[in-house]
């Protein structure tokens, strides 16, 4: 994951398509939330965020809250589900998040 992380920065700084650097800060998320770093990992998946039309928003937002969920941040986690079913519907992680909703 380390690694993932350095190549992955890298790629995200020399990037001009918004769509890769996107994917980017997605997987840096992930790496980060393999690591145990879920506050490293938010950040990134808020980066993927901020990319204007970046195709892993949807998927940033369900990450962002499994990993508050994952902390124990029910109030944070519920805040990114809303915020996941508000902004796309047609997500493919819609049922999970209606799901974690329930359980939280």
């Amino acid at each position: 994951y380390t690694e993932a992380i350095g190549l992955l920065s890298d790629v995200a700084a020399k990037e001009k398509d918004p769509n890769t650097i996107g994917n980017c800060y997605y997987w840096m998320g992930e790496s980060y939330y393999g690591l145990g770093k879920y506050d490293d990992a938010v950040k990134s998946f808020e980066k993927v965020l901020q990319v204007k039309s970046s195709a892993k928003s949807d998927d940033a937002l369900a990450m962002i809250g499994e990993t508050y969920s994952r902390q124990g941040n029910t109030a944070e986690a519920k805040k990114a589900y809303q915020k996941l079913i508000a902004q796309f519907p047609q997500s493919d992680n819609i049922p999970k998040a209606k799901k974690r909703l329930q359980q939280l």
